[in-house]
């Protein structure tokens, strides 16, 4: 999934809970954290500027909790 610049991210929680959507390098290094907080049920985006950062892959993993479900999910993008 190559993208230069920015990257809209979707995605959707089945039922309120914690999200957490964190950046990581080719190295496993984490370079910033998107989301890190409690959202309601439904289609959320972000956007993600890799102004400042060099061309290369990055890792973006987000984790979700809930109160019946807990899901983890990765995606790879290159700049």
């Amino acid at each position: 999934n190559p993208f230069n610049g920015e990257a809209t991210l979707s995605y959707t929680i089945p039922e309120n809970g914690t999200v957490r959507l964190s950046v990581y390098n080719a190295i496993g290094g984490r370079i910033s954290e998107l989301v890190n907080e409690m959202q309601l049920s439904g289609q959320h985006t972000v956007t993600f500027s890799s102004k400042d950062l060099p061309a290369g892959m990055y890792t973006f993993r987000l984790e979700f909790n809930g109160a019946d479900e807990s899901k983890c999910f990765v995606i790879k993008m290159i700049h």
